[in-house]
């Protein structure tokens, strides 16, 4: 491993001189892929900023080829402040699948806005300092490639989100949730509440018209698009510790930081915001506090130059992406997620939802 990362961080421009003494790594079982939290030690006259403490992110059977573009177009783009890890490598082999991403490891500085364990026990509820904090990240995030020209295109990051990117895209999307409901009516989801069942059987009568009616003109025109990041949990989000360790340039002490961006593609803006938060939020947290995180982040995103998408139009996409991510629990649920994962995430999805249709 040592020739690797010294020959990737030769070649990031942070280690001009010096080498590798040792390093000690260990596995990060909180991270999608096999990730690695290296510590790294210097001789010689190595700098005293070369990075010290690395994350080693590989993944296989192409899982990575979406991150690492994205990595890449930002290593492009390095005046933009935007909320990724620094990237000393990504390489992706379209052969093998095979891809690797090293990033800076801010454990010292930063962590989770919130577990797997938090999430699922209901604790996802930030202070709103630090909600305010993470929704100016995801609308820096978004605004970068607000409308731009290759939303849509055959090159990755840029393809179209999967379950939308065309009609035919759609309608196979909509075949296969009805064939992942009768599955899950007649196996796990057999004791979900009637009320539950009666609204899914209605979602999916609705499907055809939210294709003609929201979908199309906002798919065929690439019109107020974005890259979203396509798992937007609490999870993905870095936020400061009270008090972090080790120097980090650009005031990274204070910025919070989006990880975890395999499923990044081309989709509305408001998918983010429809994982992040009501998929964990309870019905009660979420009357306390969608209104706000939606103006909040739609004034960040004016902030950040986007331009001719009210607010209005933020809470119609906002619903719409909530309705259609009702069937991502029925889907976890068939993929073996626990019941305590996919009935509560089905429950938040559901409560106090107004149809978009």
């Amino acid at each position: 491993m040592v020739p690797m990362l010294e020959t990737a961080l030769r070649g990031a421009g942070v280690l001009p001189r010096g080498a590798i003494a040792e390093i000690a790594a260990r596995r990060d079982p909180t991270f999608t892929s096999a990730s690695y939290h290296v510590a790294v030690r210097y001789r010689g006259d190595a700098p005293p900023d070369a990075p010290r403490a690395l994350l080693l992110k590989r993944h296989h059977a192409h899982a990575g080829a979406r991150e690492v573009a994205l990595y890449r177009l930002a290593r492009r783009e390095e005046h933009a402040p935007l909320p990724l890890l620094p990237c000393y490598e990504a390489t992706y082999d379209p052969d093998t699948g095979a891809s690797r991403l090293l990033l800076a490891d801010l454990a010292g500085s930063h962590r989770p806005v919130a577990t797997t364990a938090r999430l699922m026990a209901g604790e996802a509820m930030p202070s709103r300092q630090t909600l305010r904090r993470l929704l100016r990240a995801l609308a820096c995030f978004h605004a970068h490639w607000w409308n731009d020209p290759r939303l849509g295109s055959d090159d990755t990051p840029f393809e179209l989100h999967p379950w939308y990117g065309s009609a035919a895209l759609f309608e196979a999307t909509a075949q296969r949730w009805r064939r992942e409901w009768r599955q899950f009516r007649g196996s796990v989801g057999a004791g979900i509440p009637h009320s539950w069942a009666a609204r899914y059987e209605r979602a999916l009568d609705r499907l055809p018209q939210l294709w003609e009616r929201y979908l199309a003109p906002r798919i065929e025109e690439r019109r107020f698009l974005a890259l979203a990041h396509g798992n937007a949990t609490f999870a993905a989000f870095l936020a400061p510790r009270a008090a972090g360790r080790g120097p980090l340039p650009n005031g990274g002490h204070s910025r919070v930081y989006l990880v975890d961006l395999e499923a990044v593609c081309a989709s509305f803006a408001a998918f983010d915001l429809a994982t992040l938060l009501p998929t964990f939020w309870t019905p009660a947290q979420q009357q306390l506090s969608t209104g706000y995180a939606l103006r909040h982040y739609h004034r960040a995103l004016l902030a950040q130059g986007v331009r001719g998408y009210t607010l209005r139009q933020l809470h119609d996409d906002y619903r719409l992406m909530r309705y259609l991510l009702r069937f991502d629990a029925v889907s976890n649920a068939l993929q073996g997620a626990s019941e305590s994962y996919w009935r509560v995430k089905m429950g938040n999805l559901l409560g106090g939802q107004r149809p978009a249709a």
